[in-house]
């Protein structure tokens, strides 16, 4: 495999992260967490052993920033502090391993799934084309109270000993994409209209993960670069939202995705 992938074990980096090869285990949902919604040992033990594997870059699952964001029952506080506790025994598990370690923070907004069940987060009340399910259009406040979010859960994820952020949502699904997108997106005021006033709340999010992590830590965003649907947008319009996020100075990475609308 070496010879065929001359780079695949070679070291690295992400922003100031050194990574010691190339292979990436990526996030996604395991059911292993506490019921209490915080981190055990069979959840620490899961990733552990895939950094005794010789994984160079770890990324857990996603995470809810708020409430409102959980996509299961089963889902990690990531915006309450006694998940730090927790965080900081599995990042110490992979880095003995070897391994670095990101966290993956995410609002499912209309694609989430709460118990008991609530009216899910969108930018713009209506039926959710996926599985019908009713929609509640934010309020300033609930903008607020989301980006609030992102923040303390990027600093917990920080001071849990972590190596980076994955900022799920601009991506196939969640809350940012579909702020982002003129099909959910119908809204009247700033955070709708122009392709300006659509990318405000993505990189209100953005800029206040800077602020709560300090110039140095690293965190990425997954983009959605084009929605291949008929009332969706496209590539060219997917580089303008790299472009926004990239000009934003605040260092953060910009990871591509392709999506497709169930």
């Amino acid at each position: 495999m070496s010879e065929k992938f001359p780079h695949l074990f070679t070291p690295g980096r992400i922003g100031n992260v050194k990574i010691p090869n190339r292979i990436v285990f990526l996030p996604h949902y395991t059911a292993i967490e506490n019921d209490d919604n915080t981190i055990q040992d069979a959840y620490i033990n899961y990733f552990a052993e895939r950094a005794k594997g010789g994984i160079g870059l770890l990324i857990i699952d996603s995470q809810a920033v708020t409430f409102s964001a959980k996509m299961a029952t089963k889902y990690i506080h990531a915006y309450e502090e006694r998940v730090i506790p927790g965080y900081r025994k599995m990042s110490s598990e992979a880095h003995r391993h070897g391994s670095k370690i990101f966290v993956q923070l995410s609002h499912g907004g209309h694609t989430t799934l709460t118990h008991p069940p609530q009216l899910l987060y969108a930018p713009t009340q209506m039926s959710e084309p996926c599985c019908h399910y009713n929609t509640k259009e934010m309020e300033i406040e609930d903008i607020k109270e989301v980006v609030e979010g992102f923040a303390t859960a990027a600093k917990h994820v920080k001071e849990g000993g972590f190596d980076g952020v994955d900022i799920k949502g601009a991506s196939h699904d969640g809350l940012l994409r579909s702020f982002i997108s003129p099909y959910f997106n119908r809204r009247k005021d700033e955070y709708g209209g122009s392709f300006e006033n659509r990318m405000r709340f993505p990189l209100e999010v953005v800029h206040a993960i800077r602020e709560a992590v300090g110039p140095d830590f690293v965190f990425g965003v997954r983009v959605c670069m084009d929605e291949f649907t008929s009332w969706g947008y496209g590539s060219e319009e997917g580089k303008k939202i790299v472009r926004a996020f990239d000009e934003t100075g605040e260092g953060g990475c910009v990871w591509d995705r392709h999506a497709e609308e169930g």
